[in-house]
């Protein structure tokens, strides 16, 4: 792959019509992370994709469904699994749901949906895969430097499944219950700083093991939590305030002692995505999960604030694995 040592100039917004006065602005790192999943979408070849990549670019992939342990990939890499997903899929779709950062970083949500041509590793042939991803995008001189992806794949792999699966996660979000009315014992003053300040004091509690009104006062009444599918939760949860907390007092239970690393965060206006380091000791037993076991895992976290509490939080949990 000779070429990759002249890479070319990376995307840029297309001209005007002739006639007109025209400026033709640098784009910006949003701009092209944007044309990135466009090209995805695409069918861009290999060659393609590797122009918006820097000859010295990494890519970590985090442990999914189809991947058991985390990978890092130089860019010979990073474009030899892009031509296996060309093979492997008859079509791949990246939606972006979603995007915040600031300077050279762009942290972006994106709905997957690929039809799988090429069975193996995993994959069976004709399945319907859909995912959530969260990608954090790093950039030097208008090029990826670093690419981080968390991929949640929703558990069904037919349209039957899926059907069956959303069936039941509608059914599960009409049970949560609306929290009651906040009393003045129960209405602390919404906590002080900026966003990435709050968001790094709720990680912190977190990790202390806060009890569930201590998490829930992080929260707006409204606020609404949606945990996208994990071993843990396979289906994931869409949940409201009463819910969180509720799920807070289960996860208590279920592990005896957790660590959340705050590895690193980038956002703009009320938004903040981090990326969270975690680890922790199972108390009680759940399924796979025997007391004792020491697990760690890697997740990405999305908040949206409003006057200085957390209004929307979407999780990409990255399955657990043996520390």
């Amino acid at each position: 792959m000779g070429w990759l040592k002249d890479a070319g100039a990376p995307p840029v917004p297309p001209k005007e019509p002739q006639g007109q006065e025209t400026v033709n602005p640098t784009p910006s790192n949003f701009d092209i992370a944007r044309q990135y999943l466009e090209a995805l979408s695409s069918r861009a070849t290999p060659d393609e994709i590797g122009r918006f990549f820097a000859p010295q670019a990494t890519a970590e992939e985090f442990p999914h469904r189809f991947l058991a342990a985390p990978v890092t990939r130089g860019l010979d890499e990073i474009l030899a699994v892009r031509a296996a997903a060309l093979l492997r899929f008859g079509s791949e779709r990246y939606e972006l749901a979603g995007a915040t950062g600031g300077g050279s970083q762009v942290a972006m949500e994106v709905r997957w949906k690929g039809l799988v041509a090429a069975g193996g590793a995993g994959f069976a042939e004709g399945h319907e895969l859909d995912a959530r991803m969260a990608l954090f995008l790093k950039f030097a001189d208008g090029r990826i430097v670093r690419q981080r992806a968390y991929t949640c794949f929703e558990p069904w792999s037919t349209k039957a499944e899926r059907v069956l699966t959303l069936d039941e996660r509608v059914t599960q979000a009409g049970q949560s219950t609306t929290p009651p009315p906040l009393g003045p014992r129960h209405a602390p003053a919404a906590p002080q700083g900026s966003n990435f300040e709050i968001g790094r004091r709720y990680i912190e509690a977190l990790g202390a093991r806060a009890d569930a009104e201590t998490i829930a006062a992080f929260f707006a009444a409204d606020a609404v939590q949606d945990e996208f599918p994990n071993a843990l939760l396979p289906a994931g949860a869409h949940r409201d305030l009463q819910a969180i907390r509720i799920a807070r007092s289960r996860g208590l239970a279920l592990m005896s002692s957790e660590s959340y690393e705050l590895l690193g965060a980038t956002g703009g206006g009320s938004q903040v995505a981090i990326e969270v380091g975690w680890e922790g000791v199972v108390g009680e037993g759940l399924g796979l999960f025997v007391p004792g076991r020491r697990l760690e895992a890697r997740l990405a976290v999305f908040l949206k604030f409003r006057d200085g509490l957390i209004m929307a939080e979407r999780r990409y949990p990255c399955p657990p694995r043996d520390k």
